[in-house]
């Protein structure tokens, strides 16, 4: 049997080229699982906050619904509440959603300017009630204002839910097909070996 050199130059050239694929398929889909699971998480940390942010003003709600209806001072502390902590839960939000896109910061923004309308309508039903009794406070809540704001609330946090649970499936079937690459990848590696 003879040797050609030309024949094993080449075949040492494949034989290398499927060593370096073979290497390099591990770190790289470690990689791509990393990235992926960083920007999960990344997603997950928007809808957690934006969970909060909608949350907040329904607590400050039940809390003003019990004072206006009943006059008790004691039912104002889930309302007291989420008043103290929205100003955390505004800045969370925006710090989640600053790397994201134009759209989705305009409707954080949206989002939040419509939550403050509905925490200062349930201010408004409070001090109405502090002052003028039930009969004042019951106008306050009958002109709908608050509904119609926590409404807008609603619908733009299911917008933004369903841009971020997109993004979520997308980035699920990135990283199913970057580990197909590799799978590729690993099984020509061990085929050419």
């Amino acid at each position: 049997m003879t040797f050609n050199p030309a024949r094993l130059k080449l075949g040492g050239l494949i034989a290398a080229f499927i060593m370096a694929a073979s290497a390099a398929v591990l770190p790289l889909s470690l990689q791509w699982v990393n990235q992926a699971r960083a920007e999960r998480h990344a997603v997950e940390q928007r809808l957690a906050a934006l969970r909060q942010v909608l949350e907040t003003p329904l607590d400050a709600e039940a809390g003003q619904r019990g004072y206006v209806i009943t006059g008790r001072e004691g039912f104002l502390k889930p309302y007291h509440a989420a008043l103290a902590a929205m100003p955390g839960q505004r800045e969370l939000l925006r710090d989640r959603f600053a790397a994201a896109g134009e759209e989705e910061r305009r409707l954080v923004s949206e989002l939040l300017v419509n939550a403050g309308r509905r925490l200062d309508g349930l201010a408004d039903a409070v001090r109405a009630r502090e002052d003028g009794g039930f009969a004042a406070a019951e106008a306050v809540v009958r002109s709908g204002h608050g509904k119609d704001d926590m409404a807008k609330v609603r619908a733009i946090a299911a917008e933004l839910t369903g841009i971020e649970t997109r993004q979520q499936q997308t980035l699920e079937a990135g990283l199913r097909h970057k580990i197909g690459w590799s799978s590729a990848i690993s099984e020509a590696s061990t085929v050419g070996n």
